[in-house]
């Protein structure tokens, strides 16, 4: 596993599209909040990357589709706040990416420690 800082406060969603463009590896971005989840994501779209918000916010059935999707690979980038992680199952996750740092040690380690350890994690410190 490894871990970048990026500290400059400077164009973080500017720096996630670098990571997954060309080819967007299996990617979950962490966000704390519905809004920042559907903010990121549509900065992600707009560069090119096909990411999708998912949160509490949104309708069942939605939710329900984007997980599905994610999970058998029809997509491979979610935006999502850290309740998406719990219980998901997918074993070719490469890049975790806290777009805010969790707020706590084990919130940091729940999300890192949930995914094949092969994987990258990338870790965005903004103000929040």
């Amino acid at each position: 596993m490894r871990y970048k800082d990026l500290l400059e406060g400077g164009d973080v969603c500017g720096d996630i599209v670098k990571l997954l463009l060309p080819e967007p590896p299996c990617c979950i971005v962490y966000c704390h909040s519905r809004e920042s989840t559907e903010e990121v994501s549509r900065a992600l779209q707009r560069a090119g990357v096909a990411a999708s918000a998912y949160h509490a916010g949104l309708p069942i059935a939605q939710r329900t589709q984007i997980l599905a999707d994610w999970s058998q690979g029809r997509s491979q980038v979610v935006v999502a706040t850290v309740a998406f992680g719990m219980g998901i199952d997918r074993a070719d996750v490469r890049l975790v990416i806290h777009y805010q740092m969790p707020k706590t040690l084990e919130g940091f380690y729940q999300v890192g420690g949930a995914f094949d350890p092969a994987a990258a994690a990338l870790t965005s410190l903004r103000n929040a």
